[in-house]
């Protein structure tokens, strides 16, 4: 099934550095389910039902992925829960497009992508997917919310990885990894490092325009 921002090898390598056989490991914004390639303990919330039922193939974990279908800003978890925390919101790049486009050139976003798999070209998203949301307030709004639920369900001394990406808008690069990563440190979190890994992304339309390397920021929780 179609879906426009699915983890890369390199980024799931990256995760799989910091994570061990036996960590809890939840990815709030699950998509597809490629967290569940992990060798850990893994858990999955996507609000999207048609996305949330895909079977995941390829399993590393020691134990049975849960994939649960659900919001992100409503974690049914309990404080503390999870070991590690690891995930990629939305960039609020052209990826949240929802137009109905009136020219025959390709159009890649989670609601163009989410018609194509459904065949329902009037599906609209959740109004709490974040795949609605391209930069600016109501995007920064939500991923605060959304940050703050995860960090709830995070133990102390836990990990919190997070990939997100620039973006080039009107010519001018979006900050939108250093957003991320001073709200995360002003929720409370420590920042201990970060790596940088290529992604070729998309070379086609307004998403040629790209920002350089994604990122993967590493916090603990004190």
């Amino acid at each position: 099934m179609k879906h426009p921002a699915k983890y890369s090898t390199a980024i799931l390598d990256e995760f799989a550095r910091h994570i061990a056989p036996s960590d809890k490991v939840l990815d709030p914004f699950g998509g597809t389910g490629l967290i569940h390639t992990l060798d850990a303990h893994t858990w999955d919330v996507e609000i999207e039902p048609e996305w949330s039922a895909m079977k995941v193939e390829n399993v590393g974990g020691s134990a049975l992925p849960t994939r649960l279908c659900g919001n992100a800003l409503d974690l049914q978890f309990s404080d503390g829960f999870f070991d590690v925390i690891a995930v990629s919101p939305v960039y609020g790049n052209r990826f949240s497009d929802h137009h109905n486009a009136k020219d025959p050139s390709k159009r890649r976003s989670y609601t163009h992508d989410l018609r194509a798999a459904t065949g329902d070209n009037e599906r609209k998203l959740h109004p709490d997917n974040a795949g609605t949301l391209q930069w600016g307030e109501a995007y920064r709004a939500f991923h605060y919310d959304a940050w703050g639920e995860a960090i709830r369900v995070l133990r102390s001394g836990g990990l919190f990885l997070l990939n997100v990406k620039d973006h080039i808008r009107a010519g001018e690069r979006q900050r939108v990894c250093e957003w991320h990563r001073k709200t995360i440190v002003r929720l409370g979190l420590i920042h201990e490092d970060t790596a940088k890994i290529e992604a070729p992304g998309l070379r086609y339309g307004e998403n040629r325009e790209r920002a350089g390397s994604e990122l993967v920021y590493r916090f603990s929780k004190p």
